[in-house]
């Protein structure tokens, strides 16, 4: 029997869309796994195990990425001989499912600014470690983070080429570490727009709660995907604490950190709105959370005269504010901003975490007093 499209429609998780996974409008049980791959059109249903919506959607989820990792693993059609610009086509149009347009045109950017012109003429099998060392040795002048930059699109793209069995091993040995906290970009006059941005926070979004403990948490250090996913289970009021769940981090651990008291403040009068597990949960659908916040950024520009406030850009502005700041050093810093140090024992770096963040709260409280 075909499947009709019209039968299913798509399932969120943790707020987001579950890529190429569909569920049948009359059938919980029953998905779909719809996607197209390497030009090719790939289509499977899948009934769930009788459980809870979420776990059946969770089960469809693992199934679906099972489907999608075989799906066109063996290769016949792919040119042995096939130019790395080619290959790195092949592989954004299977990414472009994943990538939003800005991290796309980001991705591109760097791959014809510092790739293309040394190896992307040169079969996808012949690139060698040599090569790879031209590519980094011409882009050393670039800060860390845009030499990391140049990896992260390297290392996925041979890594999928072992896969495919186009190559046998990747031939990418490079690493590159950064101090994070260090390389922050600094704001100049960092006290006063600090202080003038927590006015405008709190000005601004006096009549919605909401958007004022978002954009607390952001002041106090926390990027934005770390704030919308947060779920009122993650926060123990009673204890001055918060957990940043793994899958909502950069680090891949759950991260202890310590709550503000104006934070908790604020916390405790928004609970009195609870319409959600989510702490920010949408308005038009309390069931997912907030997925943005940049359509308010407007209102801190306008009322501090700040043009390039953005969410993240308060993690630079706090970071310039305490630098110098007695009790608070660089060790700190990068605990508060929630950077790993794989040396470490997980134990000791939620604790701190949690009175780093305390002793830069009481180091805010100073500065805004």
């Amino acid at each position: 029997m075909a499947i009709s499209s019209q039968d299913y429609e798509s399932v969120p998780l943790k707020g987001s869309k579950v890529h190429h996974l569909k569920r049948n409008k009359h059938n919980n049980q029953k998905f779909i796994f719809d996607f197209t791959k390497n030009s090719k059109r790939y289509r499977q249903t899948y009934l769930a195990p009788k459980d809870t919506p979420t776990a059946m959607i969770r089960m469809a989820k693992i199934k679906c990425e099972a489907f999608y990792e075989q799906a066109g693993k063996i290769r016949d059609d792919i040119d042995t001989n096939i130019s790395v610009d080619a290959y790195w086509d092949r592989f954004c149009e299977h990414k472009k499912s994943d990538w939003g347009r800005s991290h796309d045109r980001t991705l591109k950017g760097f791959y014809n600014n510092h790739i293309k012109t040394i190896i992307g003429h040169k079969q996808l099998r012949r690139v060698n470690t040599v090569d790879i060392d031209d590519i980094m040795h011409k882009a050393k002048h670039l800060s860390k983070r845009s030499q990391k930059a140049i990896l992260e699109i390297l290392t996925p793209l041979f890594t999928r080429a072992v896969k495919e069995g186009l190559i046998k091993e990747t031939p990418l040995d490079h690493k590159i570490k950064r101090n994070a906290a260090e390389e922050k970009k600094v704001v100049l006059g960092a006290e006063e727009k600090f202080t003038q941005v927590h006015k405008a926070i709190n000005e601004q979004f006096s009549d919605n709660i909401k958007l004022k403990t978002a954009f607390l948490f952001g002041f106090y250090g926390r990027r934005l995907n770390e704030v919308l996913t947060l779920k009122w289970s993650d926060i123990a009021m009673d204890y001055d604490t918060y957990i940043i769940q793994k899958d909502n981090n950069k680090v891949n651990s759950d991260m202890l950190f310590g709550l503000s008291k104006e934070i908790t403040d604020s916390l405790k009068e928004l609970h009195k709105t609870k319409d959600s597990e989510w702490v920010f949960s949408s308005n038009r659908d309390p069931s997912i959370h907030m997925t943005k916040l940049s359509q308010h950024y407007s209102k801190i520009r306008k009322a501090t005269g700040i043009r390039e406030f953005t969410f993240h850009w308060m993690r630079n502005l706090l970071v310039s504010a305490l630098v110098d700041k007695d009790g608070v050093d660089i060790s700190d810093l990068s605990a508060l901003l929630g950077h790993n140090d794989t040396g470490t024992l997980k134990k000791y770096l939620s604790l701190q975490r949690e009175q780093s963040s305390k002793k830069a709260a009481v180091a805010i409280d100073r500065m805004l007093a």
